[in-house]
């Protein structure tokens, strides 16, 4: 991984830049900039602020940062794979309740000699101790709790109750689940349905065919490269993804199934031909070109 990231610190260096003045540019610590430019990511758990950071810091040195969110992306989904082999051999059910039986009498009888080594009286006198502070503090919470009453019966208007704000879901990894949101329909936006796509790096096509229809992926916006260009037959399934921005275009919306970062958008009601924009929150709307 490290040839690649080596470009990071090859481009800033001929830039006359020092690594404290690329972390002042781009709000990353030095300390993690030069972790990536050695494609150390050992210990960073936040892949979606990782990928913000390589994002950042290939513009900012004027790197292409596409093959070095790739690669990212690869060593990740390595070092998540499970490995084959458990980790600990198995035990069956018999050995595990001889081991805990065995616990369990160990325990009481480190517990006997400790108390056979002091003498009778002494461990009299700490059991009535005990029983003293034991019965000092049942009176101190029976009293503390009497003396409370009175102030909430005084109380004629309590103050209003905090609504507790909703949990966000995440995935098993802690990254947040993308979230899908409709900024601007066709009647107002001459490029289409115009979705915004939050809590995710990349957007993540996914067109499944119902029946024969055609389908074209741009990525980078209306006027962007073409991804996917081609018809489809009844189970044909075609994806694309891009850093930023992809627009899809369907001869047929009532054909197909679209999924976008996983979330499900519903087509079959529409019947002409129609374009969808499908870009990352904070990334441009962009008023040019046709899809």
């Amino acid at each position: 991984m490290t040839r690649s990231f080596d470009a990071l610190r090859a481009a800033r260096e001929s830039m006359g830049m020092s690594l404290e003045e690329a972390a002042v540019r781009t709000g990353v610590d030095p300390e993690v900039l030069a972790r990536i430019e050695r494609g150390d990511f050992s210990g960073m758990s936040d892949s979606a602020r990782v990928r913000g950071w390589i994002r950042a810091y290939a513009r900012l040195v004027k790197v292409n940062p596409s093959p070095l969110l790739r690669e990212f992306s690869m060593s990740e989904n390595h070092s998540n794979t499970p490995s084959a082999v458990p980790d600990k051999p198995l035990v069956s059910r018999v050995e595990a309740r001889r081991s805990r039986r065995v616990a369990k009498r160990s325990w009481k009888d480190e517990l006997n000699k400790l108390l056979s080594a002091f003498p009778v009286k002494l461990r009299w006198v700490a059991a009535g101790v005990g029983v003293l502070i034991l019965t000092g503090i049942g009176a101190w919470l029976l009293l503390s709790g009497e003396e409370e009453k009175p102030l909430h019966a005084e109380t004629e208007n309590p103050a209003p109750r905090t609504e507790e704000k909703p949990e966000v879901t995440e995935s098993k990894t802690g990254m947040k689940r993308p979230v899908l949101m409709l900024t601007k329909t066709s009647e107002s936006y001459k490029y289409g349905d115009l979705y915004t796509i939050r809590d995710a790096d990349r957007v993540e096509v996914k067109i499944k065919a119902l029946n024969t229809t055609k389908v074209r992926v741009r990525g980078g916006g209306p006027t962007g490269e073409p991804l996917v260009d081609k018809s489809l037959n009844s189970g044909d399934v075609v994806s694309a993804e891009h850093d930023e921005w992809i627009s899809v275009r369907l001869d047929h919306p009532n054909r197909v199934e679209l999924f976008v970062n996983g979330v499900f958008i519903d087509t079959s009601k529409l019947e002409e031909v129609s374009l969808f924009q499908l870009k990352l929150e904070g990334v441009g709307d962009g008023e040019e070109g046709n899809g």
